[in-house]
């Protein structure tokens, strides 16, 4: 009765050991069983595929001693003999390693103790290269991240080169001899402003930020001041010239404003240039103003001739009817 209850044990532990190891067939991640000494007893198709390897090279050798000792590891190594005695479980664990045949690989390693029957364990295994007696056994996952550390790698250094752009961009950007507002297309509000511009309009950075196009112009002067932007937007002009701006004080000065589109994080902005040109423009005002003014009296002074010479003509006349007379 003993003898039928364990063969009806083995049996169940036989089953349910095949079925196991057909799971592990499946597995698109190299796998592979060790006994205590790093012996591989038993691996899987991904396992032969992924490290270019084959069954006779693989089954009842020393994990070192793999494909031309390609995976002689001592970290590995060292990990994995302590997971028996130290019952230890090993998750996640990365290696990074240069593969004869495939090249540099970066691997996370999973692994853990398993206990079986000693009868059940010969059975792990078909081939006669591997003789089992040991009913502790090492399963070793083998997830090959390789494309995502490159991918991660990839990024990482993009990510430091746009760190790089913007912060040569941003001193470039603070350094300008002129004001330099980043204002967002849609909403028309501050996303950035340099020194200059807070100098020239008398606020603060943090107070800039929280403004837009209608909160530095005069009231009156927004649709024309818009319709300006508006046009910038649409890339019509490059220059809006000679555009009214309010101070904090309250105080108007004007200033050329170019602009120049930019996108960041897939936001589109339009980086504004603003060039005081109040003292020019005064100037500007004062000539033209002279230049009226001598208009004027140029064309008063030539009324003034043509009078005096039909004076002269009429003096002649008369003076020539007397005569007659």
């Amino acid at each position: 009765m003993k003898d039928k209850t364990q063969s009806n044990e083995i049996e169940i532990e036989t089953f349910f050991l095949e079925y196991a190891n057909s799971i592990i067939a499946t597995l698109r991640e190299p796998f592979l069983v060790l006994d205590k000494n790093l012996r591989v007893i038993s691996a899987n198709q991904a396992f032969y595929t992924t490290f270019e390897v084959t069954v006779e090279e693989t089954i009842g050798q020393s994990l070192p001693d793999i494909g031309n000792r390609q995976w002689n590891i001592p970290k590995l190594h060292q990990l994995l003999k302590g997971i028996i005695p130290e019952k230890k479980i090993v998750k996640d664990y990365e290696v990074e390693h240069d593969f004869e045949q495939i090249g540099q690989r970066f691997m996370l390693l999973n692994a853990r103790q398993l206990i079986v029957p000693w009868k059940v364990a010969e059975m792990i295994t078909k081939s006669e290269a591997v003789k089992i007696k040991e009913e502790e056994l090492i399963l070793l996952a083998i997830e090959d991240i390789t494309e995502r550390k490159r991918n991660i790698t990839m990024r990482k250094k993009e990510d430091k080169a746009l760190k790089e752009s913007e912060a040569r961009f941003k001193a470039i950007f603070n350094e300008s001899t002129e004001g330099l507002l980043l204002a967002d297309v849609e909403s028309r509000q501050f996303f950035m402003c340099n020194s200059k511009i807070c100098e020239m309009l008398g606020y603060t950075e943090a107070e800039l930020l929280h403004m837009g196009i209608k909160d530095i112009h005069p009231e009156e002067e927004l649709p024309f001041v818009i319709k300006q932007f508006e046009r910038q937007v649409n890339e019509e002009i490059k220059l809006a010239a000679s555009i009214p701006v309010k101070k904090k004080d309250g105080s108007i000065f004007y200033a050329d404003i170019s602009a120049s589109h930019l996108t960041l994080d897939g936001k589109k902005y339009l980086m504004k240039s603003f060039r005081d040109i109040t003292e020019s423009k005064k100037i500007h005002d004062e000539l033209n103003e002279k230049m009226h003014d001598l208009e004027r009296f140029s064309k008063f002074a030539v009324d003034r001739e043509l009078k005096m010479e039909e004076l002269e003509k009429k003096i002649k006349e008369l003076e020539g009817r007397l005569k007659e007379k």
